[in-house]
């Protein structure tokens, strides 16, 4: 019945939060510094920047600016070689290397989901500390958002209506199955959300294999 559907969802849906928050483990802080712009710059350009330390939680800029990151990452307590960062800066990210190459795009937000992030970047340990250094932009992957733009031109402050911020950013073990396992129920647990009809043999054995797996 409906009553019993929305406890067996409610199970799933913190199966998931709990599957995202144990794929990066043994986890140890960043350290961050920053330099803001309102100029995007040439990667080549910000390694000499003049940076400042930035901690979590600590909003570094507004609509539309920019931020260069340097990330230093102490790995002296990991045995293991297969690490990742789990970062969340405010915006879109790219991670980029000393010879500014791009490694991979981040996101802290997203236009089509309001939970969505893609936070994780996983590398190989080479040395007992390791430093990288990542772009930020103070926008959705479209900008800012219809109701921020308006609001934008009718406002003197027009870079009030977007928070750039740090929101949390630490190394730490990656775990690839549980990695796996995350993949799997968020790709059944969409299908199942297309699906019109909650009633059907399909809706309900996707359900049954999600809660099969949460009980394992």
């Amino acid at each position: 019945n409906e009553g019993r559907v929305k406890i067996a969802l409610k199970r799933i849906s913190n199966y998931i939060k709990n599957l995202e928050e144990s794929v990066v483990t043994d986890v140890v802080p960043l350290s961050l510094s920053v330099y803001v712009t309102d100029e995007r710059l040439p990667l080549s350009s910000t390694f000499t920047l003049d940076r400042h330390p930035v901690s979590i939680g600590e909003v570094w800029g507004s609509s539309w600016q920019s931020a260069y990151f340097k990330v230093k990452a102490d790995l002296s307590s990991f045995q293991t070689e297969d690490l990742a960062l789990k970062i969340s800066l405010g915006g879109e990210m790219l991670i980029y290397d000393g010879n500014a190459l791009p490694l991979m795009g981040l996101t802290s937000v997203s236009a089509f989901n309001a939970t969505y992030k893609k936070d994780i970047y996983r590398f190989q340990k080479r040395s007992d500390e390791e430093t990288f250094f990542i772009e930020v932009a103070a926008n959705d992957i479209f900008g800012l958002k219809r109701d921020e733009v308006k609001r934008d031109r009718n406002c003197e402050n027009a870079k009030a209506f977007y928070v750039g911020a740090v929101e949390y950013a630490y190394v730490g073990v990656y775990q690839e199955e549980i990695w796996q396992l995350l993949m799997e129920a968020k790709a059944l647990y969409s299908l199942y959300k297309a699906i019109a009809d909650k009633t059907s043999t399909r809706s309900l054995r996707i359900l049954s294999a999600l809660l099969d797996s949460a009980d394992k």
